[in-house]
Parts: C-alpha cells; sequence; structure tokens
C-alpha cells in the first residue's frame, strides 16, 4: 500500500467487518496555532488598607463597643442589689433572649461566622 502525503495508512479489514478503516494525521504542527495566544487578563488588585484606616474602620468601633458593654456589666453589677427580685429575673431574661436573637439572625443571613452564631445561641440557653 501506498502512502500519500497526509500520512493515510489504510488497513486490513478486520475478520466479520466490512469495509476498511482509515487513519489519517496530518504533517505539521498537529493543531497548533503558530500565532502567541493572548495574556491573561489580570483583574486590578484592591489596594491594601492603610494601618490608620485598619484601626478607624475594624478595631476602634470593636474596642468602644466592648468598653460600653463592660461599662454596663459593672453599672448593672454595682446596682444589682438595689433592684427588686422580680427585676433580676426580667433582667437576665431579657439578656439570655437578647443573645438568642443576637445568635439566630445572624446565622439565617449567612453574613456571619457560624461560631458567631453558635457562641450567642449557647450563651443564651
Amino acid at each position: 500500500m501506498a502512502m500519500s502525503a497526509s500520512s493515510s495508512v489504510a488497513q486490513p479489514p478486520m475478520s466479520g467487518m466490512i469495509g476498511s478503516a482509515r487513519v489519517s494525521a496530518s504533517t505539521g504542527s498537529a493543531g497548533f496555532s503558530s500565532t502567541p495566544a493572548a495574556p491573561p487578563i489580570q483583574t486590578p488588585r484592591k489596594p491594601s488598607m492603610s494601618v490608620e484606616e485598619k484601626l478607624g474602620t475594624n478595631w476602634l468601633p470593636k474596642l468602644g463597643i466592648a468598653i460600653v458593654v463592660i461599662g454596663v456589666g459593672f453599672l448593672v453589677a454595682a446596682k444589682w442589689g438595689g433592684f427588686a427580685p422580680w427585676l433580676r429575673v426580667v433582667i437576665l431574661y431579657l439578656g439570655g433572649l437578647a443573645m438568642l436573637a443576637g445568635g439566630i439572625l445572624p446565622s439565617a443571613k449567612k453574613d456571619t461566622g457560624p461560631w458567631v452564631a453558635h457562641l450567642l445561641v449557647a450563651a443564651g440557653r
């Protein structure tokens, strides 16, 4: 059998098969283009925050909230003996309900990490 320019090879028919199979391979770069591929598109980098911006938008508000919570805790502890027994029970139940709500609502929104929600729900029980 003769070979053509495109490297076609005729194969003998298999037993029980009608006809013949032809295998061809092209010469050259096997489907690769000689033009260079376009460079990958790079997304612009987000500018990093300065230390001042990190402090002002992240850490100082958290610190302020912690100071307020600790201050309210000290105020309630100082005046705890002056509250009527029924008011003490109401304050504790409201605190527990607030922690439950603070844990259930963020977990429904999926905005915060699950550990925050689990922590608040466990503390509110």
